[in-house]
């Protein structure tokens, strides 16, 4: 897979089970992957997602598993994905300033 260029992951305000609780887009130098998120389980600092494939091009896209989102005390986010068991590293996210988007 080519080198990360930006991800972006969008969160409504939604209710557990709905299927477009949430949207993770990853673009590299070689494509893309789009995602919806089911929400699966939410607390006040976690949120439980799973994923399915809406669009991919020019990549392999993993969408298989969970992704888990963790409010931290500095008010970023830990991004997690768990796929068939296995965890990647997990990434911390940044908000966007105002009309930067990936």
């Amino acid at each position: 897979m080519g080198r990360t260029k930006a991800l972006t992951v969008t969160v409504h305000n939604t209710r557990v089970n709905d299927p477009n609780a949430a949207e993770g887009y990853l673009i590299t130098a070689d494509g893309h992957c789009d995602a919806a998120w089911t929400l699966t389980s939410a607390s006040t600092t976690k949120l439980r997602f799973t994923s399915r494939l809406i669009e991919s091009k020019g990549m392999e896209c993993s969408t298989a598993g969970q992704r888990e989102l963790e409010l931290l005390p500095d008010g970023t986010l830990r991004y997690s994905v768990i796929d068939g068991g296995t965890a990647a590293d997990p990434l911390v996210l940044t908000k966007a300033p105002p009309g930067v988007s990936g």
